[in-house]
């Protein structure tokens, strides 16, 4: 009978290699859906809600039926393409699409990221000064008060007609 070496995967695990293994399966299971599911639970985007529904209180319901269907269908979608090909979104654009675009699409999403955590950081500020009060730049950090203050100077320009 022929006995076959020992190799790294036959040999007993510790305690802490069975724990780390379990941990990374369980990550590795839950993949883009947590990052999926959290998506929309941003500050700026409860700040958001919150000033719609307070504005338009109920009258906007009727768009749930329209946006709900497309945005379950949207997530299915990415989710069987992910599921499928093993790879993330720019990858599969990346096998279909120029390079060119490709990287100019993966351009547009990291500005789309950098505006989207600027206004979560402003919504954030806004929320800790209603809580506590004070003057509202002591809230916000240096960047994302010089941002606010192009955006406000660019509208100020504008509506002047300059």
């Amino acid at each position: 009978m022929k006995r076959w070496p020992r190799t790294e995967a036959a040999r007993p695990k510790t305690r802490a290699e069975a724990a780390e293994n379990d941990t990374a399966s369980f990550a590795s299971r839950l993949g883009p859906g947590l990052i999926t599911g959290a998506a929309d639970d941003d500050p700026s985007g409860i700040a958001t809600y919150s000033q719609a529904g307070a504005q338009f209180r109920f009258s906007l319901v009727w768009t749930l039926f329209l946006t709900m269907p497309l945005m379950i269908g949207i997530q299915m979608l990415s989710a069987r393409v992910g599921f499928v090909t093993g790879e993330g979104l720019a990858a599969n654009i990346g096998k279909m699409c120029p390079r060119w675009l490709t990287l100019g699409l993966v351009a547009l999403l990291v500005v789309a990221n950098t505006i989207n955590i600027a206004a979560d950081l402003a919504a954030m500020a806004e929320a800790v000064k209603l809580l506590a009060g004070g003057p509202h730049p002591l809230y916000v950090s240096p960047s994302v008060r010089s941002a606010s203050a192009r955006k406000s100077g660019s509208r100020t320009n504008a509506a002047c007609g300059s």
